[in-house]
């Protein structure tokens, strides 16, 4: 399932200012960085009284105050690679599946897959094994160690879709 961002709701000059108070600008080329809450990611986190449940990202908002809008399904990315960076600069738009391309490029992502069962080499040949040697998603998914429904999802790019 795509990541599902709220949209930033219009905020008053009072919040405004608390905003941009907690981001020291610097040199234009230099990192913006978020002096408030962060998020678990290290991504800089702003409350918005009166706007809902929960924070909303710094970066998002510093889009929204500086270019407008963010469209539906789009990703605000740092070209600097600093989650706590709010210099609009260094932020650029993209898919989620272009915001991964651009973070394993980089080689940003913690370990082979942290989080995940498959490795990328896996998901190849599962896609391979698929198409061309018709192997059932069950023997894939009992080789692996994982549910068929997993296998499935990847056979259709339903995950790992940042996989060629």
């Amino acid at each position: 399932m795509p990541i599902q961002h709220r949209t930033i709701p219009p905020l008053t000059p009072q919040h405004t200012t608390q905003f941009w108070a907690k981001i020291p600008v610097r040199e234009v080329g230099e990192c913006w960085e978020w002096h408030g809450f962060f998020n678990h990611k290290g991504y800089g986190a702003f409350w918005i009284p009166g706007r809902g449940p929960g924070r909303f990202m710094a970066h998002r908002v510093v889009w929204t105050l500086t270019r407008g809008s963010i469209p539906t399904g789009l990703c605000v990315c740092h070209n600097c690679d600093n989650p706590a960076c709010c210099n609009p600069a260094h932020l650029f738009l993209g898919t989620p599946a272009e915001n991964a391309h651009d973070r394993d490029r980089k080689g940003r992502r913690r370990g082979e897959h942290s989080r995940h069962k498959l490795t990328t080499e896996q998901v190849l040949y599962i896609r391979k094994a698929s198409a061309i040697g018709g192997i059932h998603n069950r023997v894939l998914a009992r080789k692996y160690g994982v549910s068929v429904p997993t296998i499935h999802q990847v056979v259709r790019r339903l995950t790992w879709a940042h996989v060629p």
